[in-house]
């Protein structure tokens, strides 16, 4: 799913494009790095794998980020639900 910020039309329009926990983590991994992940320790850009967590380990310094960091779901135990999503884009409106 590219997203590209498109941000839905209607709540009928939100539920079709976020299906899922995935389609949710997707859309703002695609939102913070749109040309791809860049690792905010050292700069290198789309050498990384997700872990069991989907955290995004930097495959060159070993650093771990989150989709989720320092954004409004920085730190929640939660996974990120579709309400919540649907928040922050009525909010980034």
């Amino acid at each position: 799913m590219i997203c590209n910020e498109h941000y839905p039309k209607d709540f009928q329009e939100f539920l079709a494009q976020f299906k899922s926990e995935d389609d949710c983590w997707n859309y703002i991994f695609e939102i913070r790095w749109p040309n791809g992940f860049v690792c905010p320790k050292c700069g290198d850009n789309n050498k990384y794998w997700l872990t069991e967590l989907k955290l995004i380990h930097c495959s060159s310094c070993g650093h771990q980020a989150s989709v989720t960091g320092g954004t409004i779901f920085h730190g929640t135990k939660h996974k990120i639900s579709t309400p919540g999503v649907y928040k922050v884009i009525i909010y980034k409106r």
